[in-house]
């Protein structure tokens, strides 16, 4: 009878070797534990790095040498080759570059995170993408001879971070439309940190912030932004400066008492509102394609009507969009032009009063006669009056129409977007 012993003395499978090249340059066992790096950061790495990430993981050796080895005759070149290999395999306890001819070739056993990295975003693995990307792609390289490697790395540097800004700003985004602006802000943060010159980053936080509706730091993001102007003498592209503008208005107004602010700070996130939230952005953005919507928001009372267009607000004055709010009482829902009197007087202090026509101005001024200060040339004329629901309104010969984002709020019902209108 034959009997099968295994061999204790086999040698174990070898798990593959790591290669991290997102903010920490080093080569790692697979094995359990947190064990020392195999390899530091040099000429060897180098090597291993390269490799990863040519076509097929091989490079001619001639192409490695120009690359690393540019400050050295040709033979002393080839030699330090020879003994980069050498070395490669007596660190790692096996052979991890086949040589073929003048080629040479990176292991399928060497796992390289950049890899992983450009696979989860060809996928559409936002999350993955933001969580791999822990830094840049060898943030720091210098060596005699390397200056081919130091360029093509600064290359490569460059395009991982456009891939994890286009993660990020996707999950931001993401956020953004289901209304949790705060969930989206630590992400905002690292992405601005990731390259402090580029303004598309600084433009996405103070939206971001905007849109939290937080006035501290909107304000001091914005103060950031500009003393880095001044100090670095940049010049602010023209919508990063119509951003600073609205960052610093909406700091002053929604700061104003320690309240307010202490309010915007501590509210919670919105939840269970993602689907009427989206709905509301979606029809500001038909809006902004030329149409017209009108968009009533109903519920009981205490079920978040006010908070939803409270973060809608925000949401649209971080994009630069200009909104009116008008409160009604429910005491005052009988008086005749109440609520339209009061939208009336706030829209006469946006742009663009000048170029209402007489008569609609007569129309505003019959509303609001607090208005004359603005309509100086008006007629004289009392609108008509008729019946529209539980509210008068004038009639339709003489019915305004409002520009965009209006708001009005009861204990029961609250309208956002009486007619909401893009302003031409």
């Amino acid at each position: 009878m034959l009997r099968l012993v295994p061999d204790v003395h086999s040698p174990s499978p070898r798990l593959p070797l790591l290669l991290r090249t997102l903010g920490t340059v080093e080569l790692r066992n697979g094995e359990a534990g947190t064990p020392a790096p195999v390899l530091g950061l040099g000429k060897p790495l180098a090597l291993l790095i390269y490799l990863s990430a040519a076509p097929g993981r091989s490079a001619s050796r001639s192409l490695l040498i120009s690359l690393l080895w540019s400050d050295l005759e040709t033979d002393a070149a080839k030699h330090a080759l020879r003994q980069t290999l050498w070395y490669l395999r007596r660190k790692t306890g096996r052979d991890v570059i086949a040589a073929a001819g003048d080629t040479l070739q990176l292991l399928p056993e060497v796992e390289v995170d950049r890899d992983l990295l450009l696979a989860a975003s060809a996928e559409g693995r936002h999350e993955e993408v933001v969580s791999r990307y822990v830094g840049p792609f060898v943030p720091e390289f210098a060596t005699p001879g390397g200056s081919g490697f130091e360029e093509w790395c600064a290359l490569e540097r460059r395009r991982l971070l456009q891939v994890f800004r286009h993660a990020a700003e996707s999950i931001i985004t993401a956020e953004l439309s289901r209304g949790h602006a705060r969930a989206a802000l630590d992400l905002a943060r690292r992405l601005r940190d990731q390259d402090r010159y580029d303004e598309g980053g600084w433009r996405l936080l103070l939206e971001v912030c905007a849109s939290a509706n937080d006035a501290l730091a909107t304000r001091a993001e914005a103060e950031a932004l500009v003393q880095l102007a001044e100090r670095e003498e940049l010049q602010l592209e023209p919508a990063t400066r119509a951003l600073l503008r609205v960052a610093r208005a909406s700091g002053a107004d929604n700061g104003k008492g320690t309240a307010s602010g202490t309010r915007a700070l501590q509210s919670d996130a919105l939840v269970g509102r993602e689907q009427a939230f989206a709905q509301l952005l979606g029809a500001w953005e038909q809006v902004r394609a030329g149409a017209i919507r009108r968009v009533h928001v109903t519920a009981r009372a205490g079920l978040g009507k006010t908070r939803l267009l409270r973060d809608f607000e925000a949401r649209l004055r971080a994009m630069r969009g200009r909104v009116v709010s008008v409160g009604g009482t429910y005491g005052g829902r009988d008086m005749s032009f109440g609520v339209a009197g009061d939208l009336a007087a706030a829209l006469a202090q946006l742009p663009g009063k000048r170029a209402i026509a007489p008569a609609s101005a007569a129309t505003l001024i019959g509303l609001n006669p607090s208005l004359s200060t603005y309509f100086d040339d008006a007629p004289a004329s009392p609108p008509p009056t008729t019946r529209c629901g539980s509210a008068r309104w004038p009639s339709a010969s003489w019915r305004p129409r409002w520009p965009s984002n209006t708001r009005w709020r009861s204990s029961s019902t609250t309208c956002t977007g009486s007619t909401m209108r893009r302003r031409r």
